[in-house]
């Protein structure tokens, strides 16, 4: 769906993922941020973490609210939170422009895996 996947969750807790592989410390950067109901509901969170020389993003919707406190690292596997919906619309970048903010030009970073077909 558009730059992201959709996960399907069975009613679990969403996890950080590895990177190629690899465990790695997701540093929480966004918290919370609202998704409105005509686009699955749920709140947003934005992720970075670094894999050798690139660094990496991630960006999960349609969640409850996260515990995880904003400016901390967390392992892979670490749960995030339930979705609201059947499943959690998850984006992943590498080596953005800047960091991101939801709902901006950095949405059209062409360093999104791939580019969003509302940025042309």
């Amino acid at each position: 769906r558009a730059k992201a996947i959709d996960v399907v969750t069975g009613g679990k807790n969403v996890q950080l993922p590895k990177i190629e592989g690899q465990q790695v410390e997701w540093k929480l950067i966004t918290k919370n941020y609202l998704i409105f109901g005509g686009e699955g509901g749920g709140v947003g969170t934005t992720f970075e973490a670094e894999s050798g020389t690139d660094k990496w993003y991630l960006d999960v919707l349609h969640l409850e609210n996260t515990q995880l406190t904003l400016g901390q690292k967390y392992p892979s596997d670490t749960p995030i939170a339930k979705s609201v919906i059947s499943h959690a619309h998850m984006t992943i970048g590498k080596n953005l422009q800047s960091s991101p903010t939801a709902g901006s030009a950095t949405d059209c970073d062409p360093g999104w895996l791939p580019s969003d077909f509302i940025c042309r």
